[in-house]
């Protein structure tokens, strides 16, 4: 089957075989860049959207180079026409081939700039720069870099940094994996839950999709192939012709009717949920018990969480596969984005149930997105560079945002408690401290399931002290 062994990411291994992958980290650590890296890289797209931009500021930052810096460093005219003609080309150049100019140029740049280093500090006195400025005309006109050289120190760093990071982006990212095409990796970016209609009426037809094997805005096509295999159905059971290809068929259409509801039970929590239609036939409906509701009004949460399903049944379908049989790399950004906490919990299970034949990849800042897996899902926190293979599932949240996230999720007035505590079980107390400390204990004991273990733990022990204590005050 299609899967992901082994990624290699800047010299660490995650050691997939095969299991699903969540991505945390700070803000700004990296994940999606990360996730972008790894579609890009399974696409078979080298010169990725990263590696372009860096690549348009390196380009400009020697362009701005050459104009400004270049006849101080002394560059003679052959380098100079010979890096101008390569810049005025860099753009379409390889990747090898932009590597072997950027080696070239950053060994020149290097001596040419330890030459004026080397200069300068002999003109450290103001009135000798002055007085050879006047003589030599060509120093003359570069006698503000000679005497604010912090200009010449800031373009060779800033090159130098700006080179080694797209010499080595490359190789940053390596993915081993078994009979993987771009065809079977589907990406969902953040933005994709611009809350969107799943209307009828606002979309194609599905056989539009299925002729043009349109892969944009393909959950749109859900309720229109919902409606055309109802009507479908329909058909095939009124019809007079009962033979085996037709049982077939029928069989086929309820079976999917029936893997979609159950899907739909899972994830409302609701075991009455099922899909109805309208009269008119235009109309798809989810109904609950007595309440009927339409997938618009969908709150954002279960949107974003529908937009991927929609997405990856209708790929399914297209395909003419059954939605337990699609195979590939689902890689989404946020999987957390606009979810209340209960789906959180739920998101990547039911995803995970519904496609049992795809791999996974996801970002999250969610602690309830990490501990609702099991021990086929491997967690990577880009900010630390920490692996997680275990299954995480029976940490509580509090560890979770402890040891991934980095935060203390208790607040101030629980802290103080808590040292209140440790004291109390640690020292000897006057008896005539005996009423704060019960008083403190019952005001804990109220939120007692909502305290971490170590906190739990606290109160038990003082419990305990505090009962030998006022015994003993009473004998």
């Amino acid at each position: 089957m299609p899967s992901i062994e082994k990624i290699i990411y800047n010299e660490i291994t995650l050691p997939l075989k095969g299991k699903n992958l969540i991505i945390t980290g700070n803000n700004g650590s990296g994940k999606t860049c990360f996730l972008t890296e790894v579609s890009n890289n399974l696409r078979g797209l080298k010169s990725s959207f990263y590696n372009d931009l860096l690549r348009k500021k390196l380009i400009s930052e020697i362009q701005f180079g050459a104009k400004n810096f270049h006849s101080i460093l002394n560059f003679n005219d052959i380098e100079n026409e010979f890096i101008e003609e390569l810049l005025a080309d860099a753009r379409t150049l390889s990747f090898n081939e932009l590597y072997e100019f950027l080696k070239f140029f950053s060994n020149i740049l290097k001596n040419r700039y330890q030459i004026f280093k080397g200069s300068n500090s002999d003109l450290q006195e103001k009135g000798q720069i002055e007085k050879i400025a006047k003589i030599n005309e060509k120093l003359s006109n570069n006698y503000f870099y000679i005497k604010e050289p912090q200009h010449i120190d800031n373009y060779f760093n800033n090159t130098n940094k700006l080179i080694n990071s797209y010499i080595n982006k490359e190789n940053n990212l390596e993915i081993i994996g078994n009979d993987l095409n771009k065809d079977m990796i589907y990406y969902f970016d953040a933005a994709r839950v611009s809350v969107k209609d799943f209307s009828f009426d606002q979309f194609k037809t599905y056989d539009e999709y299925a002729q043009e094997h349109s892969i944009t805005d393909i959950e749109g096509a859900l309720e229109a192939y919902l409606l055309l295999n109802k009507l479908a159905l329909l058909s095939l059971s009124r019809s007079i012709k009962i033979n085996s290809i037709n049982n077939q068929k029928i069989y086929k259409l309820e079976r999917w009717f029936k893997k979609v509801e159950s899907d739909l039970k899972w994830i409302f929590e609701n075991n009455s949920t099922k899909l109805i239609f309208t009269r008119t036939g235009n109309k798809v409906l989810i109904q609950q018990d007595s309440n009927f509701f339409n997938f618009d009004e969908l709150s954002s949460g279960f949107k974003a969480i529908f937009n991927i399903y929609a997405n990856l049944l209708m790929r399914a379908q297209i395909k003419d596969l059954a939605p337990e049989s699609l195979i590939g790399i689902a890689i989404i950004d946020e999987i957390d984005v606009h979810l209340h906490i209960s789906l959180q919990k739920k998101v990547l299970p039911f995803l995970i149930k519904a496609f049992p034949k795809v791999q996974f990849i996801v970002s999250t800042h969610s602690p309830f997105v990490i501990t609702s897996t099991d021990n086929e899902t491997v967690v990577y926190d880009i900010s630390s560079g920490d692996l997680f293979e275990e299954d995480l599932s029976f940490y509580s949240h509090d560890s979770i945002i402890k040891e991934l996230f980095h935060v203390n999720p208790e607040s101030n007035e629980t802290i103080n408690i808590s040292k209140f505590i440790i004291e109390f079980v640690e020292k000897d107390m006057h008896r005539d401290n005996l009423l704060e400390i019960k008083n403190v204990l019952d005001r804990i004991e109220v939120d007692l399931p909502k305290l971490s273990i170590e906190s739990q733990l606290q109160y038990i022990v003082a419990k305990n002290k505090l009962a030998k204590l006022s015994q003993e005050g009473l004998n």
